[in-house]
């Protein structure tokens, strides 16, 4: 899968070309070259089957994912200077779509680096096997499909899925590119802040992030994309289905695609979560209501869809806003989107399977209650797996909020800093810079990795290594 991987670094080895930035396309290119070259002596080196198994899917996908981003970190560390470490934080960021930064100056950068981070997080944003699945032909692409967190489809097959969200997902970002260069970015920073906002990745070609252009138009339009991107693609489609082949024409075909959305309940709620912890920041902050409703309500939203957009500084806001934007953060977007975090369809599920729980314990025992999501029924093994990741990503932003609280930095910003890395947020209190610690780096950089694949598979793969490692020490 590495030899696929290569083809990502073409596109800015152009980008270099059209800028006459010969030191990154160089450093482009060895990295597309060493990338192809390790993909080919790997295949070579342990003949995989052409059957996959579920564990062998699971642990080649979390270790894909710690892999590329390495080949990745050479154009940063070569191009910006920046060591190893910083260079291999930032190539991890944008492959996990996190934007978490530790690069030292954003605003001089080489352009074609810069479009590197953009193209890092739009591949990542889908997910970089769903990519490879879009391109290339498995014989088990199910199972790569669900090692990388991902279970529901637009279409039966795994293959035609991948491929109708990438129609969805590019469409999308051409829209927001134009429509962002009309609101008064250029061409390069049009495209690249679309790319992030569609990934809900958050890296920007400006060290102040969105608030650079001081544009409520803009503003409105990163919001747009950041909701859209986090939106179940499976809507999407159903939406865009209904606004082609509505009988009464386009205008009655665009209500009936608004319909969709009002049905999806991950979508509604995610509105209203935005909606509720805006009013929360507006009506215990004091001050302006406008200007908090402003600066809240974005911020809320680049939390919840896990992008990371900023406008304004988010450190200095208060403790208790901020521990609402974790809760946010620690929430996600929709299933099948391009959202982090345990994702609300969970969260809806768990409430439904509470609210039956408690209803068994109040009501007259009549008949069997059973929790169900619409008109739908839930199955144990979906229950269960919704406890099983929102529990163990929890205990992991709270170990972490501890780890790194023990390096002098307040608990609620180590928590915020954490749940914005687990949940490939990007969003910062200011922990995160070139200056910060090694261990903190590393720490978020693990957290990064655990957040992007849902925890568990994480687990298992570190599981199965430690396994295999025991086996062949007692082998000896």
């Amino acid at each position: 899968m590495t030899r696929v991987a290569s083809l990502a670094f073409v596109p800015p080895i152009f980008v270099a070309a059209a800028y006459g930035e010969w030191n990154p396309m160089l450093w482009f290119s060895v990295s597309a070259a060493l990338t192809y070259i390790v993909g080919e002596l790997g295949v070579r080196a342990f003949r995989p089957r052409l059957r996959t198994r579920p564990r062998h899917a699971i642990v080649a996908v979390s270790y894909l994912w710690l892999l590329i981003p390495l080949f990745s970190a050479i154009p940063f560390h070569y191009c910006e200077h920046m060591p190893w470490l910083d260079s291999y934080f930032e190539a991890i960021s944008g492959w996990t779509t996190t934007g978490l930064t530790v690069m030292p100056d954003i605003d001089h950068a080489y352009r074609s680096i810069l479009f590197w981070r953009s193209l890092m997080q739009w591949i990542g944003g889908l997910g970089i096997v769903v990519s490879m699945i879009a391109i290339l032909r498995f014989e088990t692409p199910s199972m790569l499909y669900v090692a990388e967190a991902r279970e529901e489809r637009i279409k039966p097959n795994v293959v035609n899925t991948a491929k109708e969200m990438w129609k969805i997902y590019i469409v999308i970002t051409a829209v927001g590119a134009v429509a962002l260069w009309a609101a008064g970015m250029s061409p390069f920073d049009a495209v690249n802040h679309s790319m992030t906002a569609v990934a809900t990745g958050g890296f920007s070609t400006k060290a102040d992030s969105i608030g650079a252009w001081h544009s409520l138009t803009i503003e409105a339009i990163t919001a747009v994309l950041m909701i859209l991107g986090a939106t179940n693609f499976v809507t999407h489609y159903k939406a865009a289905k209904s606004l082609k082949t509505h009988p009464k024409g386009p205008l009655a075909g665009i209500f009936a695609g608004i319909r969709w959305y009002i049905r999806d309940r991950q979508f509604v709620t995610l509105v209203g979560l935005v909606i509720a912890i805006t009013l929360y920041g507006v009506l215990t902050s004091g001050g302006n209501p406008m200007s908090a409703a402003h600066y809240y309500g974005y911020q809320a939203i680049s939390a919840i869809t896990c992008c990371g957009f900023s406008d304004t500084n988010v450190g200095a806001f208060p403790d208790h806003v901020k521990f609402g934007l974790t809760i946010l953060m620690i929430v996600g977007g929709s299933t099948a989107s391009t959202a982090g975090a345990i994702k609300i369809l969970r969260f809806l599920i768990m409430a439904e399977t509470v609210k039956v729980a408690v209803a068994k314990r109040v009501l007259p025992v009549r008949g069997v209650l059973v929790p169900k999501l619409g008109d739908r029924v839930l199955k144990k093994e979906e229950i269960f797996d919704a406890f099983s990741i929102a529990g163990a990503y929890v205990f992991f932003v709270t170990i972490g909020a501890l780890l790194l609280s023990a390096f002098g930095y307040p608990l609620v910003d180590a928590l915020f800093e954490v749940a914005s890395a687990q949940g490939g947020v990007g969003l910062s209190t200011g922990i995160t810079s070139p200056s910060a610690p090694a261990p903190v780096k590393a720490l978020l950089i693990f957290h990064m990795w655990i957040g992007r694949l849902e925890v568990l598979p994480c687990l298992a793969a570190m599981y199965w290594t430690v396994e295999t490692v025991l086996r062949a020490i007692r082998g000896k």
